[in-house]
């Protein structure tokens, strides 16, 4: 759903995709969410397994790195009782990272795509659905 997400919308889960702008040296991509609920970070992390098998990715930098990114605005526009995720895909004000996340447009969607299909257990392209994401560490 682009662009204004009116108050109240029903959902399953709730993905917010965004890019990071600050510094060009900056670089990384990381996950907003409220950790006082499991099934958010538990999102984030099937999309960071998928994303990282691309090569050149930006690297994963810690989660809620900001009380805006923990407290995004629009998980209050969103009624779900599945995860709500936002997703910073790395640097735009970097010229390298945003280089690589123009050229990579089509593998983030379907990393997320993916991270959905495995996350309510729904077969994506033949391939099984579970995967176990307790063990995941940052890379």
């Amino acid at each position: 759903m682009p662009g204004q997400i009116p108050w109240g919308t029903q959902c399953d889960a709730a993905l917010f995709l965004h890019g990071d702008g600050f510094a060009p040296t900056l670089s990384g991509c990381s996950f907003g969410f409220d950790e006082r609920y499991p099934v958010n970070k538990r999102l984030a992390d099937l999309i960071w397994l998928r994303v990282r098998e691309d090569p050149g990715h930006p690297p994963r930098r810690g989660d809620d790195g900001t009380a805006d990114a923990h407290d995004y605005y629009g998980f209050g526009l969103v009624d779900t009782p599945g995860p709500e995720t936002l997703i910073e895909h790395g640097f735009l004000t970097n010229p390298s990272e945003r280089e690589w996340l123009f050229k990579h447009v089509d593998a983030l969607a379907e990393a997320e795509y993916t991270a959905i299909c495995r996350y309510f257990g729904v077969e994506t392209h033949g391939q099984p659905p579970p995967l176990d994401v307790g063990s995941i560490v940052a890379t």
